[in-house]
C-alpha cells in the first residue's frame, strides 16, 4: 500500500467509525442528528477540495452538488414544493408555483396514501421557470434542506430550524423515505426526512466518494489554496 493509499483508507475509515455511531438506535434523535449531517458537510467540503474547479458556491449549494453526485438518490435532485411556496417573496412566483403544482397531492387522502418526494419538482424544473431566485431555490432543494434545516439548526440550535421539517427516528409508512405528514386541523404540511434515510444517504455517500477516490488516485484533504474559495 502506497502512502496515498494509506491515508486515503484512514480518511474513509473515520467516517466509517462515525457512521457506526450514528447507526446506534440507543444514542439521542438529536446527537445522530447532529452527527449525520455534520458528516456529511465535511464529505462535501473535502470532495469540493478535490474538484478541479471548485465551484464558489454556497455551503448549502455544495451540499446539493455533494448529494447530487454522491446521495444516490432521486430525492436529493427535488425541491420542497410547499417550502418553497411559503418562503418565496414574490406574489408571481407563488401563484406560478399553485399553478403549476397543485397543492391537493399533498393533503391526507384516502386510504392514508401521503405524498412524498416523488411528487415534489426537481430543481432542473422550478430553475427553468426564472421565477424563482437561487439562494431560495437552493435552501428548499432537498440537500439545501438537510444543510440549512437540520445541520444548522441542530448543530447550533440544538433543534431544528423550523416546524416545516420532522425528523424522526424512522418512518416506514413510507417506505423510509422523505415524506408528508399534514395537520388535520391546521392542514400544516410538514416534509418528513427519517433520521434513517440520512444514514442509508451517508453510507452510500461514503461509498460513492470513496469508490470516486480509488479511481482518481487523490487524497481527499483540503487543500489550502481553495480554502478562501469555499
Amino acid at each position: 500500500m502506497t502512502d496515498k493509499e494509506d491515508i486515503r483508507a484512514r480518511f474513509f475509515s473515520r467516517f466509517g467509525d462515525r457512521l457506526k455511531t450514528a447507526r446506534d438506535c440507543d444514542i439521542p434523535n438529536a446527537d445522530r442528528l447532529i452527527l449525520l449531517t455534520a458528516c456529511l458537510d465535511a464529505l462535501a467540503m473535502h470532495w469540493m477540495s478535490t474538484c478541479a474547479e471548485p465551484e464558489k458556491t454556497s455551503r448549502a449549494g455544495r451540499m446539493r452538488r455533494f448529494l447530487l453526485r454522491h446521495g444516490q438518490h432521486d430525492a436529493w435532485s427535488r425541491v420542497s414544493a410547499p417550502l418553497l411556496r411559503d418562503r418565496v417573496v414574490s406574489a408571481e412566483a407563488k401563484a406560478d408555483i399553485e399553478q403549476r403544482f397543485p397543492f391537493l397531492r399533498y393533503k391526507p387522502r384516502q386510504y392514508n396514501e401521503v405524498a412524498t418526494w416523488k411528487d415534489d419538482p426537481t430543481f432542473d424544473d422550478i430553475q427553468a421557470t426564472n421565477l424563482v431566485k437561487p439562494k431560495p431555490l437552493v435552501g428548499c432543494s432537498y440537500p439545501g434542506i438537510v444543510y440549512k434545516e437540520l445541520r444548522c439548526g441542530w448543530l447550533h440550535e440544538s433543534r431544528g430550524e423550523s416546524d416545516a421539517v420532522e425528523t424522526p427516528a424512522r418512518d416506514d409508512f413510507a417506505g423510509g423515505e422523505p415524506s408528508y405528514s399534514c395537520d388535520f386541523s391546521s392542514a400544516r404540511l410538514s416534509l418528513v426526512v427519517p433520521v434513517s434515510f440520512l444514514v442509508q444517504t451517508l453510507e452510500r455517500a461514503l461509498k460513492s466518494f470513496e469508490q470516486e477516490a480509488s479511481e482518481r488516485d487523490i487524497v481527499p484533504y483540503i487543500e489550502r489554496a481553495h480554502i478562501g474559495e469555499l
